[in-house]
């Protein structure tokens, strides 16, 4: 999928969700393996950026993401998560994040 897909702005816009989305469920507090298991695969839907001028609002629904979860580690496994499921999504969608934008 494309960066600039509406409908992949819109699916990772619905991940901020508090209701059904596993990044506003998180913000909450709660940690779902298969929403988790849902962005991960959703990330490795996206193709590569290579050389292109990329919409904002997509950056801005990628990018924060690893500092988000990292903020969040501490309140979920407080909550009962296992911190290593954690730490594993957050591994898996650090590294597809940084296929899909490239790093410096």
């Amino acid at each position: 999928m494309r960066h600039d897909d509406p409908e992949l702005l819109e699916a990772l816009d619905l991940t901020w969700d508090d209701e059904t989305g596993f990044l506003g469920r998180l913000r909450g507090g709660e940690f779902v393996q298969e929403l988790a298991d849902a962005y991960i695969e959703l990330l490795g839907e996206i193709d590569p950026v290579e050389g292109e001028v990329v919409n904002s609002s997509f950056v801005k629904l990628l990018w924060f993401m690893p500092i988000f979860i990292e903020w969040q580690i501490e309140r979920v496994v407080g909550a009962g998560t296992p911190r290593e499921d954690v730490e594993r999504i957050l591994d898996l969608a650090t590294t597809r994040i940084m296929d899909i934008l490239g790093v410096p």
